[in-house]
């Protein structure tokens, strides 16, 4: 799955399988829906572009939507916005998905912080997964597009029996062979290229084999001691990687000692109550599993030794059991039993 910037007069985003030939903007691919989604949950959260469908004329007359009202979008579609304004939006997301998305990652990480001051764990995790499910897929498309760009490269590697010799075009493994050694390098290396495999380009940054192919000959690429033969490649220091390397691990207070619980209320589909309850109940952390009357469903306990697991059994596992529709989660900071109380009430608290 890829996410596309369109172009057209009010460009949006949307997830789609194919790259296209039509000047689009990509990012991808994404090994599935869902992570092409959460990446373009982060850019709309940070970016007031569009999230409606369809194409839109240049001079729309339509009434604006829920998001225009709330001021999460720049309306377009009743003629408010500046075209020049949303042009400028349109470029700072195209940064974002082609270039360095760091505008995306300062505001995301602001947001992260907020919500952690507020105890949010379960949000802001949520969050902290959509950015870096946006980082992973501009990272891999900046990797790919190393190659893809590249009508041809010849390098060599050194070999046991003398050079490994590989001929890549458009990310495309197009020849190989191994030089022995002795062997004048120009007659052979001439003779590698002429038998290459032809190869057309594909569209926009996908490469002409499949991205696991291409990402295996840039794997190559970085052997020790390979040498560049004719062509060359290079690497942006502008990158979405250098980003992955700074997300934030899960947000969590000061870690405490002893076992941390934690209530989580579960609302579910009503139709699966019991084998939702059996599915959390089974869940490394999860101590009970109760059915409760009022305005949930479940009642999970959830005792784990540090802050951070908390965010990961619940987030991680108990928010992605089939039937579970939300949660909201309390954590214990003190546990009163009546043989507590009567002590504390003994000495006048």
């Amino acid at each position: 799955m890829w996410l596309k910037l369109t172009r057209e007069p009010w460009p949006r985003l949307s997830v789609v399988r194919d790259v296209l030939d039509d000047d689009a903007d990509y990012v991808g691919p994404f090994g599935s829906r869902a992570a092409a989604e959460d990446a373009m949950t982060a850019l709309h959260d940070v970016f007031r572009i569009r999230q409606c469908s369809g194409r839109m004329p240049r001079s729309p007359r339509r009434t604006p939507c829920a998001l225009a009202e709330l001021g999460a979008c720049l309306s377009p579609c009743d003629g408010s916005v500046d075209p020049a304004v949303y042009d400028a939006e349109v470029h700072a997301v195209r940064r974002a998905m082609t270039a360095d998305p760091v505008a995306l990652v300062e505001a995301i990480t602001a947001r992260m912080r907020e919500l952690s001051v507020h105890e949010r764990y379960e949000d802001a995790a949520r969050w902290r997964d959509r950015m870096a499910a946006l980082l992973r897929g501009v990272a891999r498309t900046q990797r790919l597009h190393e190659l893809t760009a590249q009508e041809q490269l010849v390098a060599a590697a050194p070999h046991d029996d003398g050079w490994e010799i590989h001929v890549v075009r458009h990310g495309r493994l197009a020849a190989a062979g191994v030089m022995p050694h002795g062997t004048h390098p120009a007659g052979w290396v001439d003779a590698l290229v002429a038998t290459a495999e032809s190869v057309r380009p594909a569209h926009g940054p996908a490469p002409a084999a499949t991205p696991e192919e291409t990402e295996l000959v840039l794997r190559w690429l970085r052997t020790p001691g390979l040498r560049m033969v004719r062509g060359a490649w290079s690497s942006r220091l502008d990158s979405a990687a250098r980003h992955l390397e700074l997300v934030p691990e899960r947000p969590t207070r000061s870690r405490l000692g002893g076992v941390i619980t934690a209530i989580v209320s579960v609302q579910t589909d009503v139709a699966t109550i019991s084998e939702t309850a059996e599915a959390i109940a089974a869940i490394d952390g999860v101590s009970e599993v109760y059915s409760v009357t009022g305005d949930v469903d479940l009642v999970a306990m959830v005792r784990v030794r540090q802050v951070d697991d908390v965010a990961a059994v619940v987030a991680d596992r108990v928010n992605k059991v089939p039937g579970v529709v939300s949660t909201q989660t309390q954590i214990a900071f003190q546990t009163f039993s009546q043989h507590d109380l009567e002590d504390a009430f003994s000495i006048g608290i």
